[in-house]
């Protein structure tokens, strides 16, 4: 195949090309003179303008599930008020999900009335049917009254262990609950689906991550939901059209954890290390912040593991040779997951683990040194850092002015010498990738605000964005023998776009879209 443009990932520009394939892989790349010397009467040959050939993209953080259920649930992030959240629910075919009404994307902040949803507003659409439904970052709950008794939780059940069940003035529950050890609480007895149906979701799923040019994912937990089953059956049977390096929580069994990682080496299927929470998120008030929220004087948060067990098994963890990665939002939370990591090198020695920091919303600057001198990698979603208006943007009031000078911190990590790995965290924003790297070299809300970007110093070149979505999580998933890269040797996992994004207005980043997706050098989009 030619073009040209091709970006390697080798440099930081395009150049003129071609890529030569040989059943899964490829064997040449570089001038397109090289095509003459692997001509033969079985050749195909791809040839490409001014679109832009580069390696697949490879998504560091999104939840399979969730992402798949979201597909084809309800999506109302565009409400404007509670009420309105559940019109736009009644107004959708839930077939899909059973018995149960599904949706994705409320988010209090961008309702008129700044308040937390209740049980009743549900109630008086589906007063005899189950309904739930996931906030914008994944992080709360918000069930009718059908739901709590379908799963039991009423005025007696307590709060889980780094989870909460939002209750009224006499302790009933009020259809809201915060944070995965609460959300678990409704979650397992509502996604238990049958294989079947799994399998529609998921073969929906794989058509849309081809079609976005996503050849390769770390699917992180989806809370306690296991689904590494029906993966294998799906590569088993050769329909597994994306690979996963599947990660794990951390609270399950050592031994569990050796035995799935000793059978999940397929190369489409892999074993990718295990995650936990160490905090919330600041947009919900339980991010961990070193100094108090300023519009909570008095509170900065709270860890929601105990630091000193925790340390304990991170550093048995990475004894039976393990890759942990941390979720961390706030501030004081990047600062204590730096920590772990140091004392778990101390105690066990250094070594190639990758060890993760996830989402990294917030840093002190005093931090951004250790993430190199540790050997631990920066998973971060530019798409995070979106909303719909510069000025309404909650950070603003959450964090202050001071804090806010290192919000999503991309540029800040990078130059302090982090591999800084790009993800979209879906369906908590959009799985496009595009998306993301448009976000990362512009840094404007959706009003095109602040001109000049929000703290521009963090902004990245596009070359930067596109090594974050390919060489460097490449490396994150420990595949950089094999992936993030086009040269000699590495699997044929390939994208052409339909423009060449290099030179081009900002805004058509976000607009362009691949023409062709390969794996393993087989045309799976396109």
């Amino acid at each position: 195949m030619s073009s040209n443009a091709i970006f390697t990932g080798l440099t930081d520009l395009p150049q003129d090309g071609c890529v030569v394939i040989k059943g899964s892989r490829i064997v040449d790349a570089g001038d397109k003179r090289l095509a003459g010397k692997w001509q033969g009467p079985q050749t195909k040959y791809l040839k490409f303008e001014d679109q832009l050939i580069m390696p697949g993209f490879c998504e560091s953080h999104a939840h399979i599930f969730f992402g798949a259920l979201e597909f084809c649930s309800a999506n109302v992030s565009g409400a404007r008020s509670e009420e309105e959240a559940v019109q736009m629910l009644a107004g959708f075919d839930h077939s899909a999900a059973g018995m149960w009404v599904i949706g994705f994307g409320w988010n209090r902040y961008a309702w008129e009335k700044d308040a937390l949803p209740t049980k009743k507003t549900l109630d008086a659409s589906f007063p005899d049917r189950p309904a739930l439904v996931f906030d914008a970052e994944l992080h709360s709950l918000w069930v009718n009254s059908k739901t709590l008794e379908i799963c039991g939780i009423n005025r007696n059940t307590p709060d889980p262990a780094g989870g909460k069940i939002t209750r009224d003035a006499d302790n009933e529950p009020t259809g809201h609950l915060l944070e995965p050890a609460a959300m678990a609480l409704v979650l397992d007895e509502a996604l238990q689906k049958g294989l079947e149906d799994e399998r529609k979701l998921f073969q929906k799923y794989f058509k849309k991550t081809a079609a976005l040019g996503i050849t390769s994912i770390s699917a992180v937990p989806d809370f306690g939901l296991k689904k590494h089953g029906i993966y294998e059956e799906l590569d088993r049977q050769g329909e597994l059209n994306l690979r996963i390096h599947l990660v794990e929580s951390a609270n399950e069994k050592i031994e569990d954890l050796i035995r799935l990682r000793s059978r999940l080496t397929s190369g489409r299927l892999n074993f990718s290390g295990v995650k936990e929470f160490i905090d919330g998120t600041a947009m919900a008030h339980t991010g961990l912040l070193l100094e108090p929220y300023c519009d909570m004087p008095s509170y900065r948060g709270r860890p929601l593991v105990d630091i000193k067990s925790f340390t304990e098994k991170v550093v048995e963890l990475d004894r039976h040779g393990f890759r942990i990665r941390l979720h961390a939002c706030g501030d004081g939370a990047v600062r204590l997951a730096l920590d772990i990591y140091e004392e778990t090198r101390r105690i066990n020695g250094p070594r190639d683990s990758r060890h993760t920091v996830e989402h990294i919303e917030n840093i002190n600057p005093a931090d951004l040194p250790r993430f190199r001198a540790n050997g631990v990698i920066a998973s971060v979603q530019p798409e995070h850092l979106s909303h719909d208006n510069y000025a309404g943007h909650p950070f603003h009031k959450i964090l202050g002015k001071k804090r806010v000078e290192y919000a999503w911190p991309f540029k800040s990590l990078l130059t302090s010498g982090a591999t800084v790995a790009f993800g979209s965290d879906h369906p908590v924003v959009d799985l496009n990738p595009l998306q993301g790297i448009y976000r990362a070299v512009t840094r404007l809300m959706d009003d095109g605000k602040p001109e000049g970007g929000w703290m521009p110093r963090e902004k990245l070149s596009l070359a930067e964005a596109l090594k974050g979505y390919t060489v460097f999580s490449a490396f994150q998933m420990f595949r950089e023998k094999d992936l993030g890269t086009l040269e000699a040797g590495k699997l044929a996992d390939i994208i052409v776009l339909d423009r060449n994004i290099f030179g081009a207005a900002y805004e058509e980043i976000k607009e362009a879209k691949p023409l062709l997706t390969m794996l393993n050098g087989n045309v799976i989009h396109g």
